[in-house]
């Protein structure tokens, strides 16, 4: 491929850019400005909420709080000093430091850098000396986690000494230490503590690494958050750094490997493609599949990934990615619940797990600013083997000769193409892509009010020609703390313009071939124009075999434009302590508009009717009511956490649809229906759903020892029948922490912490539609003569009877850390079946209906994850390194009533007691039929040079039902994912590999271009050279003109195992030095390489595809960008 660059739109990316900043400047100033004011020391003043009694470090830490000040003094000064009464109102800092230490042999000074020395007067001195003043060496730095994010509060002490400080909300500090040779000891909650010798340096950076434990970090659980080492069940988290690693416009498609137990498959490689998501495998055959999404509290219903009502183009897949309407730079974390008592709590629509998004809050502290940028180049990471004009004329003329038939092409064309080889269609079509991201973001507060605010400009052309997203965003996330009152919010608004291509393969006849299937076909010794300047149209387009696909991007317009809002409103309510009373109110507006036009030169339905234009209006509205309440009390060696709740969700969605055909000219595209002449036939959309629920959980914990937890969710939903549309959903789940025992002392040197954990518990799915249990009708027109009637009739046959699919499952889990915390375990197995599973039933004819939706059948699941950790120094490099792996079986146990034996076949797939869902019935392909084997391959009536289809029962015939083998084609089977990071001094190093075995992909564009002719001579692929001759006996490609009955064989589906390079980053954060002359907190440099190499087998381009069939092809990316933080 050569690398082609195409004129990017600058002046609309200018545009939304200055758009953006405008409005990030309107919010920053309305919210920052209002809160933050600048006073010298004797004016500032502090604000005491209550009437309290407080020690005098506690009047350290909220003078911090509220102002600029930070403290340096002996970290044990005050231990024995008396308390403080503080009283309601507020008072200067300096008259409150007064009163603080006036019972305390103290004096106090305000230094440099808003530093205030506490100095200790000495009876035997005499005149005040500081205690400090013998400490002679002052060094200063910054102490950020291994993402150069600052430790607000980090400990900063001398070794062997009580000298210490903490770092301010930046991560800075300043420290007088005995001499250059002393060491600090830098330490903070959930990351491991590190020594740092000075060595005479006055400037010191501090890199903490996060504990392989991570024992100490908040999980998002479903209704609340707890320590990671109180989890009784199985979860999963994956932080911010590392989905802002990759390049991608929506967060799913970065979850790829980065948790056990949740597999990703991206089939499709266009801009904001839809990933297909599966945890713990496949639960259901007909019903949704995908897990639930809750983005702060927000409840995301599993199929909103379809939520527009039309597909008007009729050639591109209808199901939009509606999370590539959020910006991923907004994300602090994202939680992965896989296990039934995570889930629970979820109820009915938590059976396929629950992905939970946290976005960022602010903290208390000083305003921070945060400047994002970074651009992206993309090509195509791999080339179809497609052959250029000399190799198609070659095997077009030995096709030819082998029928006996003329040649299509004369020696004089075979010397006229070898200069230069044609029309290179992938370069034609595929370019080198430009990404740029702009993303701006303001957070800080103080103890009663904060907040996060961000706004982003994403835009990213795709690797086909004129395909490219963009996307606005913009977010407020603001908590305020108001007496017993907690009320906050968070909110996003974004506008996302989607300018897409027709790819793939038979998506619609009438609408002509894709722009990816016409590269495949269009034969290299056509001309992209004609002579005059004109798209060249292949001669046989009448038949819809071909099109060219430079034109089909060009012309045919496809675009979608969407706006999208999603907030959550949440009032909470201290009664006491221990209880708290919260309501929130969620919605989520997706409002959709789509244009579609089919030009009358370059379109097979646009050259039959003239022009045809479409255009439909799509409004989705989600909203979602939440009452709990909590009660947290600990007693004694007894600590009980308890929630319940109501919950109330809906939805409305309704749309229109119209179009036009006939068009004088095609300059209209979409805008100007009128314009046809023809009116095509409108229609138009209205559906709602709702769900209202009862939930509860109660955790109790012995000792911190022995943890039980008990969930569970009351459900009703409207789409099932009035018969069972309410059902219970519970579990239970406990924990033993061993290693806290006292009996475990004698071995804590090696192994710091154990605990194992099981689970039991129930979930539900009825993601079947919305109108499955009630009948529904249609429309329909009957012709009288020469007048057309429309009429209503019966549309399909309702089952007031279907009920929730229940998914059981038990899960039993091991966590574990060795060796001082630099090594980390956690391994879990699970087991679960779904029962009344919803699948179409097909009627008999004579009834007037297809099919009906029933429950019946059962699938298990099962499995074993492992996640290893570890995080530790070599000389002075630190590293961080971390890996897991997953494996699935999947297994019918019942067909239930859709068959009394133990198989039922629909064409080649297969569902089968005993085997997976995804199983397919091909026949066995066992090479070519040689000279010598005449004979036999008359029995079949082949020919030598045919491909040989064995004949398992022996009885001279191939028969499907008898003669084909099951062969699994479902999901991988086992997945994993390694990444590591290091670092030295400012520098940082990061890879992250991951993979799939244990699968095969029906490789259809190989069967029809590489180891057949197709109809029509359109283009092949070069393993067609090397076709079955008597002089080149070919043992896998068939000769030109063989007798083909079967495609679809053990030869054309392929094993698709693979390891992949996914990442690589190398980036460099600038030293105080340099921070302080630019007048910033933080600078990083960084380049990137994504998708960067595959390791495979497989001969198609994508073994992450199900079916390798006119795909659009994934990119290779490489990056560069910058961080700033003021």
């Amino acid at each position: 491929m050569k690398i082609k660059l195409i004129k990017s739109r600058s002046f609309v990316r200018w545009r939304m850019l200055i758009m953006m900043m405008r409005t990030f400047i309107f919010l920053l100033c309305t919210t920052v400005f209002g809160i933050t004011t600048e006073k010298s020391f004797s004016q500032e003043k502090i604000t005491i909420d209550v009437d309290k009694v407080v020690s005098v470090d506690e009047v350290f830490d909220i003078i911090q709080n509220q102002t600029k000040y930070r403290f340096i003094y002996p970290v044990d000064l005050f231990a024995d000093a008396p308390q403080v009464q503080l009283k309601k109102g507020e008072i200067a800092v300096d008259e409150l430091l007064k009163q603080s230490l006036s019972k305390s042999p103290v004096e106090f000074d305000l230094s440099r850098k808003n530093r205030i020395v506490i100095k200790e007067w000495h009876a035997d001195t005499g005149p005040a000396e500081e205690v400090l003043s013998q400490q002679q060496f002052e060094v200063s730095g910054t102490v950020t986690d291994q993402a150069g994010q600052p430790l607000p509060g980090a400990n900063i002490v001398e070794k062997g000494t009580a000298n210490g400080v903490t770092a301010d909300f930046d991560g800075n500090f300043s420290i007088d230490v005995a001499n250059e040779k002393a060491i600090l000891v830098v330490s903070y909650i959930g990351y491991a503590t590190k020594e740092v010798p000075i060595n005479g340096e006055f400037n010191i950076n501090v890199v903490l690494e996060e504990s392989a434990a991570g024992l100490e970090e908040v999980v998002v659980v479903g209704y609340g958050a707890v320590q990671r080492k109180d989890l009784t069940t199985s979860i999963s988290t994956v932080k911010a750094e590392e989905i802002s690693k990759i390049t991608t416009a929506s967060f799913d498609q970065a979850l790829k490997g980065m948790a056990p137990g949740l597999f990703i498959a991206q089939s499709q490689g266009a801009p904001g493609a839809q990933p297909d998501i599966r945890i713990r495998g496949t639960n259901s055959i007909s019903a949704g599949t995908a897990p639930l999404y809750v983005i702060d509290g927000l409840v995301i219903p599993n199929n909103s990934g379809s939520a527009n009502a039309f597909d008007v183009d009729q050639a591109t897949p209808g199901a939009t990615n509606i999370f590539a309407t959020i910006n991923p730079d907004d994300i602090e974390s994202i939680e992965v619940l896989k296990d039934a008592a995570a889930t629970a709590i979820y109820g009915a629509r938590g059976s396929n797990g629950v992905i939970i998004v946290n976005t960022k809050r602010g903290k208390s502290g000083q305003a921070k600013i945060n400047f994002d940028y970074y651009t992206a180049l993309a090509n195509i990471s791999k080339d179809y083997p497609l052959t250029n004009a000399v190799q198609y004329i070659t095997i077009a003329n030995r096709y030819t000769d082998a029928n006996g038939a003329n040649r299509l092409f004369t020696d004089a064309d075979l010397e006229n193409y070898s200069g230069t080889g044609g029309t290179d269609w992938q370069n034609a079509v595929f370019r080198t892509a430009i990404t740029q991201n702009f993303s701006l973001s303001a957070s800080g507060g103080t103890d009663k009010f904060s907040y996060f605010l961000s706004s982003s400009y994403y835009d990213e052309e795709g690797i086909v020609i004129d395909n490219d997203l963009s996307r606005f965003s913009i977010r407020a996330n603001l908590d305020a703390t108001l007496g017993k009152f907690k009320l906050g919010n968070s909110m996003t608004a974004s506008y996302t313009t989607n300018n897409d291509i027709p790819y793939g393969i038979d998506r619609n006849p009438q609408a002509g071939p894709a722009v990816i299937s016409s590269v495949l076909q269009m034969p290299p010794t056509d001309p992209i124009f004609n002579a005059d300047g004109t798209y060249f149209v292949f001669p046989t387009r009448s038949s819809g075999a071909i099109t060219n696909p430079v034109a089909i991007a060009k012309t045919q317009e496809i675009q979608y434009k969407t706006l999208r809002s999603l907030g959550n409103f949440f009032l909470e309510y201290t009664i006491f302590d221990d209880l708290k009373i919260r309501s929130s109110l969620g919605y989520d507006i997706f409002s959709r508009s789509d244009g579609v036009y089919f030009p009358k030169e370059t379109t097979l339905l646009g050259s039959e009717l003239g022009g045809v234009a479409r255009r439909a209006s799509t409004l989705n509205l989600t909203w979602l009511n939440e009452n709990t309440l909590s009660y947290n009390k600990e007693f004694g060696n007894h600590k009980v956490n308890a929630v319940i709740g109501t919950t109330f969700q809906g939805n409305h969605l309704e749309g229109v649809f119209a179009g036009s055909s006939n068009f004088v000219t095609d300059g209209f595209k979409s805008f100007n229906l009128e314009a046809g002449a023809s009116d095509l036939p409108p229609g138009s959309i209205l559906q709602e759903w709702q769900v209202s629920s009862f939930l509860g959980r109660v955790a109790y914990d012995y000792k911190s020892r022995y943890l039980l937890t008990f969930s569970g969710r009351y459900d009703g939903s409207s789409r099932l029948g009035p018969n069972d549309r309410y059902d219970f959903f519970p579990a239970v789940s406990g924990a033993w922490r061993i290693s806290d025992e006292p009996f475990f002392e004698g071995i804590s040197n090696k192994i710091d912490y154990l605990k194992l954990r099981a689970s039991y518990g129930v979930g539900g799915n009825d993601q079947i539609g919305n109108y499955a249990s009630f009948p529904s009708f249609s429309t329909t027109s009957v012709q009288f003569g020469s007048t057309s009637s429309t009429g209503v009739i019966p549309g399909s046959f309702g089952n007031q009877d279907i009920k929730w699919e229940r998914t059981t499952q038990l899960d039993i889990g091991l966590d574990a850390t060795f060796f001082n915390n630099v090594l980390s375990l956690t391994a879990d197995y699970y087991d679960k079946t779904t029962t009344d599973l919803l699948a179409p039933r097909v009627l008999a004819s004579e009834s007037g209906f297809s099919n009906i939706t029933v429950n019946a059948g059962e699938i298990k699941n099962s499995g074993f994850e492992l996640e290893v950790g570890s995080t530790f120094n070599l000389g002075e490099f630190a590293v961080d390194l971390n890996a897991n792996a997953s494996f699935e079986k999947n297994k019918f146990i019942s067909l239930g009533e859709f068959n009394q034996a133990d198989t039922l076949r629909t064409g080649n797939t297969a569902r089968i007691v005993g085997k997976p869902l995804g199983t397919w019935f091909i026949p066995q392909f066992k090479g070519i039929y040689q000279i010598g084997q005449e004979a036999e391959a008359a029995i079949y009536n082949k020919e030598v040079g045919d491909p040989i289809i064995e004949d398992i029962n022996g009885d001279g015939q191939i028969i499907p039902l008898d003669d084909f083998r099951a062969t699994d084609l479902s999901a991988p089977n086992k997945y994993f994912g390694f990444n590591g990071n290091v670092r030295y001094e400012g520098w940082d190093l990061g890879f992250f590999f991951q993979g799939a075995f244990g699968h095969r992909i029906y490789n259809r564009d190989f069967a029809e271009r590489g180891y057949r002719i197709n109809q029509g001579l359109s283009n092949f692929y070069t393993s067609l050279l090397d076709a079955w001759t008597p002089q080149n006996p070919s043992n896998t490609i068939p000769r030109l003109n063989a007798n083909i009955n079967h495609l679809v064989h053990s030869g054309t589906v392929q094993k698709a195992d693979y390891i992949r390079l996914q990442n690589v980053t190398i980036g460099y954060n600038f030293d105080k030095r340099v921070l302080d002359k630019l007048n910033v907190s933080k600078l990083r440099l960084y380049l990137s390489g994504q998708n960067l190499a595959t390791f495979t087998k497989y001969d198609g381009l994508n073994p992450e595809a199900f079916n390798d069939n006119g795909s659009y092809p994934l990119s290779r990316t490489y990056r560069i960008g910058v961080n700033i933080s003021l």
